[in-house]
C-alpha cells in the first residue's frame, strides 16, 4: 500500500497550481517590464531601443488637413443610397501647405474611388479598415512621398 493519505494528492495539486500561477504572474510582470523598457535586455540592443523611443518622442509637430465632406450617390439599379464621409489627413507642419494645396485633387480621386465601392461593403463594419487603407493609398498617390502619415475618418454615414 501507499504511504500517502487521501488528502496529500489534493495538497500536491494545490501546491502545483499555485506554483504555475505564480510563474505565470512573474513571467507576465517580467515581460511587461522588459517591453516597457524598465529592464534592459542582457544581450544588447536595449539601450539603443530606449534611445530610439526617446528620439521618436521628439517627432515633428503633427498637423491635420480637414478635407471637405464627401457625399457620394451609391445608386445602381433599384438600390440607391448615399455615403457621407468626412476625412482628416495627418501630416507634419512642414508638409501642411503641400497637402493643403492638393486637397481638391485628393477629393476628386476619392470621389471616383467611392463611386466604385459596393454598397454592401460600406454597410459591413468589418470592411471599414479595408476601406480606410484603400482611401489612404489613394491619398498617398496624390501627395509627395512621406508627406502624409495617416487618414482619419471623422464621419462615415451610409444613408
Amino acid at each position: 500500500m501507499s504511504d500517502e493519505t487521501p488528502d496529500e494528492p489534493k495538497k500536491k495539486s494545490k501546491a502545483m497550481l499555485f506554483g504555475i500561477l505564480g510563474a505565470l504572474v512573474l513571467g507576465g510582470a517580467g515581460g511587461f517590464a522588459t517591453y516597457s523598457g524598465m529592464i534592459a535586455l542582457p544581450f544588447g540592443g536595449g539601450d539603443r531601443a530606449i534611445e530610439q523611443v526617446i528620439e521618436s518622442s521628439g517627432e515633428p509637430d503633427i498637423a491635420y488637413v480637414q478635407l471637405d465632406p464627401l457625399t457620394v450617390d451609391l445608386g445602381r439599379g433599384g438600390r440607391s443610397g448615399r455615403l457621407r464621409l468626412s476625412l482628416i489627413v495627418e501630416t507634419t507642419e512642414d508638409d501642411f501647405d503641400i497637402v493643403d494645396a492638393r486637397r481638391y485633387r485628393i477629393t476628386d480621386t476619392l470621389q471616383s474611388f467611392l463611386r466604385a465601392v459596393k454598397q454592401d461593403d460600406l454597410r459591413d463594419p468589418s470592411r471599414t479598415d479595408m476601406l480606410r487603407s484603400r482611401i489612404l493609398r489613394r491619398v498617398l498617390l496624390e501627395t509627395p512621398p512621406g508627406a502624409v502619415s495617416d487618414v482619419l475618418i471623422s464621419e462615415f454615414v451610409v444613408l
